[in-house]
C-alpha cells in the first residue's frame, strides 16, 4: 500500500484555517452522532473524554458540553491554533488542547472514559498503532467511537471535483 500523503503533517498545517471554516458543518453531524454512540449525552457522572486527531475540535467542543474534561490532541499545530480559537470562543474552559501523536499518546493507562477519532485515526500510518493507544488510554468499560470515509473508489462524495 503506498504511503498516504495525509499521513503527514505538513498538508494539514497549511489548510488548517481553511478547514477549520469549511469543514464544521460537514463534521458537526458525524461528531454529534459520535457523541449520542457513546452515551455522553444525558451522562450523570463526570467524563473524562479523549478527541485524537481532533482537528478544528468539532467533537471536543460537543463533547465538552457533556463531559467534566476533553483533553484534544492533534499532530498539526495549527489546527491545535484553530481548536484553541474555538474553545475560547465557546468558553469552553474544560477542553484542554495539546500536540501529540495519536499513535503514541501522553496520557496514563486506563485514564478515559470515551475515546474518539473522528476521521483521523484513518490516515495513520499505523492505524493497528493509534487503535491500541485508544484501548490503552481507556478506562475499563470505556467507549471509543472511530469514524472513517468509504475508501476513494467507493466514495462518491470524495470522487466529487
Amino acid at each position: 500500500m503506498p504511503e498516504n500523503p495525509l499521513a503527514a503533517v505538513d498538508p494539514w498545517d497549511r489548510i488548517a484555517e481553511d478547514y477549520a471554516v469549511s469543514t464544521i458543518s460537514v463534521m458537526r453531524p458525524f461528531a454529534a452522532a459520535a457523541v449520542r454512540l457513546a452515551g455522553l449525552a444525558g451522562h450523570t457522572r463526570p467524563a473524562r473524554v479523549v478527541d485524537v486527531a481532533a482537528g478544528p475540535g468539532t467533537l471536543s467542543l460537543l463533547a465538552a458540553e457533556h463531559a467534566e474534561r476533553v483533553d484534544a490532541v492533534d499532530f498539526s499545530a495549527p489546527m491545535i491554533e484553530q481548536l484553541e480559537r474555538a474553545v475560547t470562543a465557546a468558553g469552553a474552559d474544560n477542553v484542554v488542547a495539546r500536540v501529540g501523536d495519536g499513535q503514541e499518546l501522553p496520557f496514563a493507562d486506563a485514564e478515559f472514559d470515551a475515546a474518539f477519532s473522528m476521521f483521523g485515526l484513518m490516515f495513520f500510518p499505523d492505524r493497528a498503532r493509534g487503535f491500541a493507544e485508544l484501548f490503552r488510554v481507556l478506562r475499563p468499560g470505556g467507549v471509543a467511537v472511530v469514524s472513517s470515509w468509504a475508501p476513494a473508489d467507493r466514495s462518491t462524495w470524495m470522487q466529487m471535483s
